[in-house]
């Protein structure tokens, strides 16, 4: 070969070397202490975002179990509020007949106050001395004694009768206005 061609092959041998070290990118590779100091960062980073997320998750929790208390706290308000509405409703019934015994006892010794106010008058016009032996003794016979024995006894046992009925409504009217008047200072609404 001759010296031209040894020089064209030396030439071109010569720039295709400089030229591909040239061309060739020069790539520069990462030690493997640092891929496993990136790794190991990344690993602290998911550790650390896994501790977040179980406070969150224990936060959620304790919300939950929060929720579930006021839900159960206000399912009981609202239990007591309708037994308080049926309370009421009760007690209202209570008063409604409280105050119809009330009116009947009223009624009654109303009732005997007008007999009793009769008796005085028929008392007083008769003098006011109406002595039950002089009636017992102004008999004519026997059998007269005897029947108006039964008849003034039968007076008098009236008399105290009704006396102590009276008295005895007059306790059941006292009685009755108790509870009446507890009740509607309960509900607010004695006048």
């Amino acid at each position: 070969m001759s010296l031209k061609k040894k020089l064209i092959v030396l030439n071109t041998t010569i720039m295709l070397g400089l030229g591909s070290a040239f061309a060739i990118p020069s790539v520069k590779a990462e030690s493997i202490t640092e891929i496993q100091s990136q790794r190991t960062g990344i690993q602290s980073d998911i550790s650390e975002a896994e501790q977040v997320i179980q406070e969150l998750k224990k936060e959620q929790s304790k919300m939950n179990a929060q929720i579930a208390q006021i839900e159960s706290a206000m399912k009981e308000n609202d239990q007591k509020i309708k037994d308080t509405k049926q309370e009421i409703k009760d007690t209202e019934k209570d008063i409604e007949s409280l105050k119809k015994e009330i009116k009947a006892l009223e009624e009654r010794i109303a009732k005997r106050e007008e007999v009793l106010k009769e008796r005085a008058l028929s008392f007083q016009e008769s003098g006011g001395d109406v002595e039950y032996l002089e009636v017992v003794l102004g008999s004519k016979s026997f059998g007269e004694f005897v029947n108006r024995v039964g008849a003034v006894a039968t007076i008098v046992e009236a008399d105290q009768q009704i006396l102590s009925e009276q008295e005895a409504d007059k306790a059941d009217l006292e009685k009755n206005k108790r509870p009446l008047r507890r009740n509607c200072k309960t509900l607010r609404i004695w006048k």
